[in-house]
């Protein structure tokens, strides 16, 4: 995750257009992003992959939304609202 931040903090300071590119994030250096972007319909499917990562950080967590919160570097109550988003339960 923090590597994914990281691309996005590179892609806030060097965009050139009004909107961003995927050049822009600098994703083939994010490992975890290689297999999502090798997707059948060419493109990232983020809330997918957003979904799977809060199932990961749970798990880990054993349920526990504090560390789980803490391992995807949330607040508890952002969490809570992307646990809803996705219909998932700690």
């Amino acid at each position: 995750m923090r590597a994914l931040r990281h691309a996005c903090e590179r892609a806030v300071i060097l965009a050139q257009g009004e909107r961003y590119q995927a050049a822009d994030f600098d994703l083939a250096a994010i490992p975890a992003m290689e297999t999502a972007m090798a997707s059948p319909a060419g493109g990232l499917k983020l809330e997918e992959q957003e979904r799977q990562t809060i199932r990961q950080a749970l798990e880990q967590s054993a349920g526990n939304i504090s560390r789980a919160a803490k391992l995807l570097g949330l607040s508890r109550a952002a969490l809570y609202r992307r646990m809803d988003k996705h219909g998932l339960q700690a």
